[in-house]
C-alpha cells in the first residue's frame, strides 16, 4: 500500500525533511518528502499498513509542534527505493 500525507503548519524551514527521514530508518517504508511552493511538506509512504503508521507516528512525535493538520489519501503502490527527500516542487 502507499499513501500521500500533506502536512500543514510551520512544516518548512524547521527540519522537517531531514527528521521524517531518519523516522524511517529501520521501517521497510520506501518515499519521498519534499516542500510545497505553498508552504507545505508532501510525504509518499510505500510499504506495509503496519510500517507506514509508525512513520507518521514517529513524525508526529517528532515534529507534531509543528504539524497544525495533515491529510491523507491511499494512492497506487510506487516503484521506489529509499526513503529521501525530493527536491523537485
Amino acid at each position: 500500500m502507499a499513501r500521500k500525507f500533506v502536512f500543514s503548519g510551520k512544516v518548512q524551514g524547521v527540519g522537517f525533511r531531514a527528521t521524517s527521514v531518519r523516522c524511517a530508518q529501520g521501517l521497510f517504508v520506501q518515499g519521498y518528502v519534499r516542500n510545497l511552493a505553498d508552504g507545505r511538506v508532501e510525504m509518499v509512504a510505500d510499504g506495509n499498513e503496519e510500517h507506514v503508521d509508525e512513520l507518521v507516528r514517529r513524525i508526529r512525535n517528532q515534529m507534531g509542534l509543528h504539524i497544525q493538520s495533515f491529510e491523507v489519501v491511499e494512492i497506487p503502490a510506487q516503484n521506489l527505493e529509499g526513503f529521501s527527500i525530493a527536491y523537485d516542487s
